[in-house]
């Protein structure tokens, strides 16, 4: 207080200065030379892409080559000796943007979403099956999910935490789908869960979903989040394009569809033009001598051309 040492009980007064120092904190992680893609960063926040089949942190089965290795190999090289605290996490196979918080009180302030609204995160998932709505349509996955068993599977059941996810369908490509998909609660593998519970669950979901040739990994994305920043107060929007795999899925998706339809528009297109050209043919050959008409069965309405010859 005003240069010196004070308790936190001592009283201020208008026109005093109050400077709060933060403990130091050390990485808790060894730092690795792993690429970073780092999208937004200044003295309390860090957003970064994370690739797919890279683990968030160290864990029992993962000790190394985490993303928390990749950052705090950046906070090395900028001379930043504090230590990670996620705003959001990723799993393994789930590319997309992850927020890190410098500090423990950046990290409690963003966790105050009421507070510092807007903080939203937006996904994209390939789903197979029946999809929750028509293209364009958007709706909410009210279902409680809760720990299934002794591992890291979820279910759905009625003694679950709530669970809010709202979703729009961006393209319905017959039995795939491309969603967007919001979170409104946080659970562990929500929206995995959600889309598995309404019948069209990730395509390659190695938990909730089945294999498909398309991809090797669950089709799921972190695309977009944007949060006021507690500190300055400004509203940022941060986007991760799609990965060169899912790219590929929706490319060979939107292919597909286009094939489809130009089948199921040439085939009567083809049979007219060739209908068409065939009286003509006959009009040019029996020109004048012949005249051009109709035999057909009056209870089935079928009719077919005649040639006359006088």
């Amino acid at each position: 207080l005003n240069g010196y040492p004070v308790n936190f009980v001592e009283g201020c007064k208008s026109g005093d200065t109050l400077e709060i120092y933060l403990r130091p904190e050390h990485f808790d992680a060894e730092p690795e030379d792993i690429p970073l893609e780092i999208l937004f960063e200044d003295e309390d926040i860090l957003c970064v892409n994370k690739p797919p089949y890279l683990v968030t942190h160290p864990t029992k089965s993962h000790p190394g080559h985490t993303l928390s290795n990749a950052i705090y190999n950046h906070f090395t090289q900028i001379g930043f000796t504090g230590k990670i605290h996620f705003i959001s996490r990723l799993d393994m196979d789930t590319s997309g943007l992850v927020l890190v918080a410098k500090n423990k009180y950046i990290h409690h302030l963003m966790q105050n979403t009421e507070k510092y609204k807007p903080f939203n995160k937006y996904y994209y998932a390939v789903v197979k099956g029946v999809l929750p709505a028509k293209e364009g349509e958007s709706g909410i996955i009210d279902l409680p999910i809760i720990r299934s068993g002794d591992g890291i599977k979820r279910a759905v059941d009625d003694d679950g935490r709530d669970c809010l996810t709202e979703y729009t369908v961006v393209k319905n490509y017959g039995d795939y789908g491309l969603l967007r998909l919001r979170l409104v609660t946080g659970r562990t593998h929500q929206i995995r869960v959600h889309l598995q519970s309404v019948g069209c669950p990730i395509i390659s979901d190695s938990l909730y979903g089945n294999p498909d040739p398309l991809i090797s990994r669950q089709a799921l994305h972190a695309y977009e989040v944007s949060f006021c920043h507690p500190i300055t107060k400004e509203t940022h929007r941060i986007v991760a394009d799609f990965p060169d795999d899912m790219q590929k899925v929706l490319k060979i998706l939107e292919e597909e569809k286009i094939s489809k339809l130009l089948l199921k528009f040439s085939v009567p297109c083809i049979m007219g033009l060739l209908i068409s050209a065939f009286y003509n043919i006959v009009d040019q050959i029996f020109i004048g001598n012949s005249t051009l008409g109709y035999l057909g069965n009056a209870a089935t309405g079928v009719s077919f051309p005649v040639i006359c010859i006088a």
